[in-house]
């Protein structure tokens, strides 16, 4: 600095201060010139000549770069363009597969091939005379939990150097499981819920790792004025998981009127087959007099049956058979797996970790970490079955509320039964992360998720029955329409096929209407009754969604609205040779309406 007053210098942890605020940004360059990355992964080979000895496959990544790619397009060997958020963050890109710390991997950090090792990273600055206490610098940070970084970070700066390199190999584990059965609700789609948390509890541990300067060049100098260069490792669990779940007819619910004026509506769910029965409600309302009885045999959740003594005291028996308890070890994949669920004649439900299957405890992590929702989703394992046919319920009362429609209608006699049921199927998913061809665009190893699905479930089975008499008056002419039938929908999809997570993420699902209202019409014209009258009504449900598969948009389930159509009902009748034929025009009895909507 030819003895000149130093400027002030400050450590400053904020990148964009030391991109607008560098003393001598101006006068002196400061700029990133290059990062380089290594990295060394494994990968089982079951196919090569490693499957003979038990070795793992190695698989060598590098990456550099002299200028910022990120935000720059990446397409795949198929010529598709690669959509991922951190893409748009980070330069360089690296995505891998580890083994975790379990009983399943005691060999632990000690072997390589159970590891991503971090073998070199190497980061070139022209920052000969900048001041600033943290050019040179170069970071790598833990981004999510990494037990393998104690104090969360490696800081590598020093002023004015060309070249910092960390050569020291770092090994790395693939995350602990944060699976929290206590963060599932009990909507209509619980089962769905449940592959989708456990899905989503698979995210990998990821790494950061950037190099820092000004982002100033030399006048005349045209290489790009790097202000900074970053990149990302990201370790996915070595899992395959598979999970399967049986469900039989569970809900029914039917509101019917009297001819006394009172009503009854019988809501029944359960699990039929060896160990259980339908556990069934029945509530009778007339003339302000109501009665409820509530009759249960279910060992497999937890039920509270109450009874009066005569002396006004109720007793409650309790009973719990826990659900979760597996056999452990037992060999369960896609295809067995497929095979149990044929014959199962009642609910059931696999879970399996490569290959073998394991409990529900098995998944949560009783830490503290965890939270009290995993901790009393671990206590009340038991009540698994519970919560499904609470979601079931819950359904149920969703979609009774298309009565609610009909009774605002104006109307001469009324009668309305409402019969459904929800979920009667299976499903099996399977899903494990796998290496993708790459580099990809020079910059992005990719790791995709394979999987195998498998539906077959009969999400909606609707019948409604009803009758009705409508009054009003159109063509001058009053009539009267008494309307009943029988209309019946369906949701239904069966589904088969394996591939990555780029392929089939949505599956089209169309809703099925059968049946018909039909109108009988009576007409007067001047006092005389007219017979010759012909009508006809259009109604019906319908529904047209998706069934939706998207890790990255957290979404695994069906996604659509069941709407109800107009009911419209079209008329002609002959009124006498003083009149001729009449057109009555279209009327429209009940506007259409959303019934419910899968979200």
């Amino acid at each position: 600095m030819g003895g000149a007053t130093q400027p002030n210098t400050h450590s400053q942890g904020n990148t964009a201060q030391a991109k607008t605020q560098c003393p001598l940004a101006e006068a002196k360059p400061c700029a990133v010139d290059a990062l380089s990355i290594t990295v060394q992964a494994y990968d089982d080979d079951s196919k090569g000549e490693t499957a003979k000895t038990g070795a793992r496959k190695k698989i060598p990544m590098y990456l550099t770069t002299t200028k910022p790619l990120r935000g720059h397009p990446v397409k795949d060997a198929k010529g598709r363009e690669v959509r991922e958020d951190f893409l748009g963050t980070y330069d360089l890109v690296f995505e891998t597969i580890a083994d975790y710390n379990s009983s399943e991997t005691p060999k632990g950090l000690g072997d390589p091939e159970d590891c991503v090792t971090l073998d070199k990273v190497h980061a070139s600055f022209t920052t000969p005379d900048c001041p600033r206490d943290e050019h040179a610098l170069l970071k790598i940070v833990a981004k999510t939990a990494a037990p393998e970084l104690p104090k969360k970070a490696i800081i590598l700066q020093r002023q004015g150097v060309a070249n910092l390199i960390h050569a020291e190999d770092k090994r790395f584990l693939a995350p602990n499981l944060a699976f929290d059965a206590g963060s599932v609700g009990t909507g209509p789609f619980v089962v769905f819920e449940w592959i989708l948390s456990l899905w989503l509890a698979t995210k990998p541990k990821e790494i950061e790792i950037y190099a820092l300067g000004c982002g100033k060049r030399e006048k005349g100098d045209a290489r790009s004025a790097n202000h900074d260069l970053r990149a990302l490792l990201r370790i996915h669990r070595r899992d395959k998981w598979t999970i399967a779940v049986k469900i039989p007819a569970l809900g029914s619910y039917k509101n019917a009127g009297k001819p006394d004026g009172s009503r009854e509506s019988t809501l029944a769910y359960g699990v039929p087959g060896a160990r259980t029965e339908v556990k069934r409600e029945v509530n009778r309302n007339a003339g302000g007099l109501q009665t409820n009885s509530v009759g249960t045999r279910d060992l497999v959740e937890r039920q509270v049956t109450m009874s009066q003594h005569r002396a006004g005291n109720y007793q409650g028996v309790e009973r719990i058979n826990r659900f979760g308890d597996a056999d452990r070890g037992r060999r369960l994949n896609y295809k067995t797996v497929n095979e149990r669920l044929s014959k199962a004649h009642g609910f059931d439900v696999a879970i399996a970790r490569n290959d073998r299957e394991i409990g529900l405890e098995d998944l949560i992590d009783k830490s503290k970490s965890i939270g009290q929702g995993a901790a009393a989703a671990y206590q009340n394992r038991g009540l698994a079955l519970q919560q499904l046919k609470q979601s079931v319920q819950n359904f149920a009362a969703a979609i009774s509320t298309i009565q609610d429609l009909f009774k605002k209608l104006p109307k001469a006699g009324w009668y309305f039964e409402f019969g459904l049921s929800v979920f009667a199927g299976s499903v099996v998913f399977e899903w494990a992360p796998a290496y993708q061809q790459g580099p990809l665009g020079g910059r992005y190893y990719p790791v995709g998720t394979e999987f195998k699905f498998k539906i077959a479930m009969e999400i909606l089975n609707l019948s409604l029955t009803l009758g009705f008499g409508i009054q009003c008056y159109a063509a001058g002419t009053g009539f009267r329409a008494t309307i009943d039938g029988t209309v019946k929908f369906k949701i239904a999809i069966e589904k088969e096929f394996a591939g990555d997570d780029e392929q089939r993420r949505k599956l089209e699902v169309i809703g099925v209407c059968d049946g018909a209202l039909t109108p009988q019409l009576h007409v007067s014209v001047l006092g005389w009754t007219v017979a010759e009258a012909k009508a006809s009504l259009s109604s019906g449900l319908e529904y047209k969604g998706y069934f939706v598969i998207d890790k990255k948009a957290n979404q695994f389930g069906l996604k659509g609205v069941v709407k109800s159509k107009p009911v419209v009902l079209t008329a002609s009748f002959y009124a006498g040779w003083w009149s001729g034929t009449k057109q009555m025009d279209p009327y429209t009895i009940l506007q259409g309406a959303t019934i419910y909507t899968f979200k």
